[in-house]
């Protein structure tokens, strides 16, 4: 972008085309969604070079307590059980690695089903943390597959049904939401 058209990104309508080829609201929600969660956007931008946006939010410090939120509690530790976490999503399964390992969990880390049932079979988990909805082989037909294996399943979305409530973690969880579930899926 140049020097003329970058002040004027985030305006609602706000168009570089034609007349009557078409208008929208652009990045104008985009802003009004980081300046309500109190964040900041920056952009850099050249002609012929491209455009960086750089989006900054401030840390949720209360996904990443330790302590219970009602009880004050610590969530409780591993003894070095083997977690096989499955999750398309790269952060999703690395969050879920770093905190698993934290609380003295040996953590193994798969992209898909397919890559987890091999691990499996090679050497066997204590527990299975699988995302339900995964391209390819999902997550209840690894389980299935997996049937002497401890299974904690997780999504995103807040109308899965079939699964055990005991079961099933809720996306985004916290530090101790997921460690609570973890502790739980293998005391069982």
């Amino acid at each position: 972008m140049d020097e003329t058209v970058r002040p004027h990104i985030f305006e609602p309508f706000f168009t570089t085309k034609p007349e009557g080829v078409g208008t929208g609201l652009g990045l104008s929600p985009v802003y009004g969604i980081i300046q309500k969660s109190d964040g900041q956007i920056r952009v850099a931008s050249a002609p012929g070079v491209g455009t960086r946006f750089d989006m900054y939010f401030p840390v949720a410090l209360d996904m990443l307590s330790d302590d219970d939120e009602e009880t004050g509690e610590r969530a409780p530790n591993g003894s070095g059980e083997i977690v096989l976490v499955v999750d398309d999503d790269e952060s999703i399964r690395t969050l879920a690695c770093d905190i698993l390992e934290r609380y003295g969990y040996r953590v193994r880390a798969a992209v898909d089903g397919e890559q987890a049932l091999e691990m499996a079979r090679s050497s066997r988990p204590d527990l299975l943390l699988t995302d339900i909805g995964m391209p390819g082989l999902d997550g209840r037909e690894l389980a299935s597959r997996l049937p002497d294996v401890r299974v904690m399943f997780m999504t995103g979305y807040s109308e899965e049904s079939g699964t055990d409530d005991w079961r099933l973690l809720q996306k985004p969880f916290s530090t101790n939401s997921l460690a609570h579930a973890v502790r739980a899926a293998l005391d069982r």
